[in-house]
């Protein structure tokens, strides 16, 4: 298939991700999955829509072909990180955000808790995560990222802390928006998972965005409120 070809189909599958019909969204999903190479952007934004499906069947293949790659290399010899084809963190990043804007102002956006969200919560967080997978390879190539490492943001924190500072030094605003991006969601549903994606990010450009939190300590302590005593360990570990 031709690249114009295959850029008219990527487009349309992502269109039918807002299909009622869940037999489309599943094809949607398989075609995405199956067409395109794991480190292909903008497919991985439609697979993302499908993880966070109302639809079991239609998230669980999604998830497939998000991280089924991970499981398969993990057990190699001989394998390294950078034999995991993900999309750079960069890319992954800017496709989003682009994204999220499109949404904010779109019939597809909702509001919870007063907050507008250009996606559902569930969605959401699995895009959260997806980009903390590909935060991890591309800042720690020589490692291969596992999912369960998500939920220990200190996990090779230095590194990470080294590729989001060099990051902003040469691309503030997308640091910025990164960080504004994850906040959302944790104004409008306080969760662990949300908790756990901001406080990586707090703890690793503290340096950087300091000023960004000054005025947001009192929000900061309702993290506690969900759990508390894992909330306090993970930031002094921070």
């Amino acid at each position: 298939m031709d690249s114009n070809n295959l850029s008219m189909m990527d487009t349309l599958l992502c269109t039918n991700m807002d299909n009622k019909e869940k037999q489309v969204r599943l094809i949607s999903v398989q075609y995405a999955g199956e067409i395109f190479e794991s480190k292909h952007v903008s497919s991985r934004y439609t697979l993302l829509l499908g993880a966070g499906d109302m639809e079991e069947e239609v998230s669980r293949s999604a998830k497939r072909y998000l991280y089924g790659g991970l499981n398969d290399i993990e057990k190699k010899d001989g394998v390294s990180g950078k034999d995991i084809i993900l999309p750079p963190f960069e890319a992954m990043i800017n496709f989003i955000l682009k994204k999220s804007n499109v949404r904010s102002s779109s019939k597809n956006k909702i509001s919870m808790n007063g907050v507008s969200l250009p996606f559902n919560p569930v969605v959401y967080s699995e895009i959260l995560d997806y980009l903390r997978i590909c935060l991890l390879n591309t800042a720690i190539p020589e490692l291969i990222p596992q999912k369960q490492w998500l939920s220990q943001p200190t996990y090779e924190a230095p590194l990470i802390s080294q590729y989001l500072n060099k990051l902003y030094e040469s691309t503030k605003d997308l640091v910025n928006n990164f960080i504004k991006f994850a906040e959302r969601l944790l104004e409008a549903k306080n969760g662990l998972q949300q908790s756990l994606a901001v406080l990586q990010i707090i703890g690793c450009t503290s340096t950087k965005t300091f000023n960004h939190f000054e005025n947001k300590i009192n929000w900061l302590r309702s993290l506690f409120e969900r759990n508390p005593s894992r909330m306090f360990g993970i930031i002094l570990l921070i």
